[in-house]
């Protein structure tokens, strides 16, 4: 199976990128697949180098996601093979770092999706650039930390080389490979946090109970207790300025919403500095000399809140600019380059290269779906009453043109501790160019709306977080947007949980459901995990379960759409990696096989070269054309026939 849709999508490649084929009157052209998904024109990440003299970026090539870099001065680029295209890694972390004098490059990649990640470098000034292993860790998965500041080939990296369970602290020398060990992990320490000067200045430890405590060094060589938290209490360090006396950071203790915070590393009281009235802070920027740069919300669409007035001022012509979002990608470490994208909802990124001492901007990298934008549909933010009340936050995305109702398709995010933006996204754009309403609710559980939007979701899943997937296309009929008899519930990972949930516990609702990598038995994603999870099991026995437990192992099993399997009546697709770790093959395997038993409609396509993501452009050009030919049989949508 996995070979012949690697045939079947590099054939289809060439023929994506032709012209589209001809389309019905009175709807928008059938934008060709390729464009989407494997765009020749795609550029994204640009990074600068600390010393401002190089640029750096990830672009399609020869059909591949394919490191570039050039000097500034220099209009030719050249590539770094990699034994894998360069996407971004698990977690939404870069696809690639500068070494701090800008003379190296240096990345995560896995060989087949098993997570089992290296680190990757490359010299730029070698006659011939190549990427070296500086990690060859049999079975071991290396994480990264950060650049240090004051040595150019130095980094700081976890890895669990030494006990498969717990991740270590390293300083790893670019030039040799060499490791010499920060800090040991005693075995509960989830997280550290690593200043600019390589000192380690806190560990986050993981309890049984859910929740967690953090730890400072007492002076000593060894650790004291500075603050402890519930579950559902957040502490995250983003930022460390000189000394020891404090740190910036996203705090919810003692509020309903992450704040920014200064957090006194002495006596752990935090001071206030911006909230949010209604959403979490979701991110912030610190300059490595310690100063705040700014922090960014979402309650709809995107909201920044300055400290520094210099970038303000040079950001405000884009942040004026309706229905845009804006994403700081590099700066140089004097402060006189820097490199953002700035996208919409019907516009992928936009990438800018800013002069601050000038003031010249030069485009990096063109919207690749330019030539399309004009047939793209709108995104809009929505909110609706879930059944028990609660507030539910959604994107909606109609088809141009639509009237009346139409084919929906409930696009389900994973995590669930995730949520869906507002903005560009080419699966949304893609299934509205043929045919389908998109509605993506965040349900309960999801992350960045608050404290107690976050815990309403627990013990939840298969209950009031699926009622409120439900209680969405209930809200889309009533309004008119959505055909009932022709909806479809589609998503990955826990997105794929729900549209196995979707057609096994409310089957009525549902003509058809795509899973792809999605939890098919509650009980087995507990126990089979990998060993580097076991000290976040008190958060997910607490949010989903202990199966160690007989009530609570009953209920992991009644919510397991493994054992409501005879109660689906719909026709379902199943995308699978093969090397997934966090939801393994089995999973799917087991409910493809009772369905076939009985006969029923399921297709099932399985990758043998990928994980719990799909890496290479031939898989996710197979898989999303699995989807259009799927979806248009059994909701009558547009089909390209590439």
């Amino acid at each position: 199976m996995p070979m012949r849709s690697l045939c079947a999508a590099l054939s289809m490649l060439a023929a994506a990128l032709l012209a589209a084929p001809a389309h019905a009157t009175g709807d928008p052209p059938l934008v060709p697949l390729g464009a989407f998904f494997a765009n020749p024109k795609a550029a994204w990440e640009h990074r600068i180098s600390p010393d401002g003299a190089r640029l750096a970026w990830v672009a399609m090539h020869n059909g591949r996601a394919t490191l570039h870099f050039r000097r500034l001065e220099e209009t030719v680029a050249r590539t770094v093979a990699a034994p894998r295209e360069l996407r971004p890694p698990w977690g939404g972390s870069p696809s690639f770092w500068w070494n701090r004098d800008g003379k190296r490059l240096v990345f995560l990649m896995d060989r087949n999706g098993d997570e089992n990640a290296h680190l990757y470098t490359v010299d730029l000034e070698a006659a011939e650039p190549m990427a070296r292993d500086l990690t060859p860790l049999d079975g071991a998965r290396v994480q990264f930390y950060r650049v240090l500041g004051n040595e150019p080939d130095a980094l700081v990296i976890g890895h669990n080389g030494r006990i498969r369970d717990r991740f270590d602290l390293y300083r790893l020398d670019l030039a040799t490979g060499a490791l010499a060990m920060l800090a040991e992990n005693p075995g509960d320490v989830c997280s550290w946090s690593v200043a600019s000067t390589g000192q380690v200045r806190a560990r986050f430890h993981c309890r049984a109970d859910g929740g967690w405590s953090m730890t400072v060094p007492d002076g000593a060589r060894g650790w004291r207790e500075l603050v402890r938290g519930a579950y559902g209490d957040e502490v995250r360090l983003i930022g460390h300025p000189p000394g020891l006396s404090y740190a910036w950071a996203l705090s919810n203790r003692g509020r309903r919403r992450l704040a920014l915070v200064r957090l006194d590393l002495r006596d752990g009281s935090e001071e206030q500095l911006y909230e949010h009235p209604s959403v979490d802070i979701a991110n912030g920027l610190v300059h490595e000399a310690g100063w705040m740069r700014f922090v960014a919300s979402w309650p709809a669409l995107q909201e920044w809140r300055f400290f520094d007035a210099a970038l303000q001022a040079d950001l405000e012509p884009f942040l004026r600019r309706p229905r845009t979002v804006l994403r700081i990608l590099s700066e140089d470490r004097h402060l006189r380059m820097i490199t953002f994208a700035s996208r919409s909802d019907r516009s992928d990124e936009e990438v800018f290269l800013l002069n601050r001492s000038t003031q010249k901007l030069e485009v990096l990298a063109e919207p690749s779906m330019g030539a399309w934008r004009e047939h793209l549909a709108t995104m809009e933010a929505v909110t609706f009453p879930a059944r028990d009340g609660l507030t539910l936050h959604a994107l909606l995305t109609l088809p141009p043109g639509a009237k009346g109702p139409r084919p929906l398709v409930l696009l389900v995010h994973g995590g669930p501790w995730s949520r869906d933006r507002w903005g560009y996204d080419a699966t949304v754009q893609f299934l509205a160019n043929r045919g389908y309403a998109v509605l993506q609710v965040n349900y309960r559980g999801s992350a960045e709306l608050g404290r107690d939007h976050l815990l309403a979701g627990v013990r939840e899943f298969g209950r009031k977080m699926h009622d409120d997937l439900i209680d969405g296309v209930r809200w889309a009929v009533a309004r008119g947007i959505a055909d009932e008899t022709k909806v479809a519930i589609m998503g990955a990972s826990y997105g794929g949980y729900a549209a196995l949930s979707g057609l096994a516990f409310t089957p009525e609702v549902f003509a058809a459901g795509v899973d792809r990598v999605g939890v098919a038995d509650m009980i087995s994603l507990r126990t089979d995990m990998p060993p580097y999870w076991r000290p976040y099991g008190g958060v997910l026995s607490r949010f989903y379960g202990d199966p160690d437990q007989p009530e609570e192992r009953r209920a992991l099993a009644e919510r397991s759409p493994l054992t409501r399997v005879d109660a689906i009546r719909a026709p379902l697709l199943v995308i699978q990696g093969a090397n997934d770790v966090r939801v393994r093959r089995d999973h799917s395997d087991r409910i493809v096989a009772a369905l076939q038993a009985r006969k029923h409609d399921v297709e099932y396509l399985v990758f043998d070269d990928e994980g719990h993501g799909l890496n290479r452009t031939p898989n996710r050009l197979a898989y999303i054309r699995a989807v259009e030919r799927f979806l248009a049989r059994h909701l009558g949508g547009r089909d390209g026939g590439e």
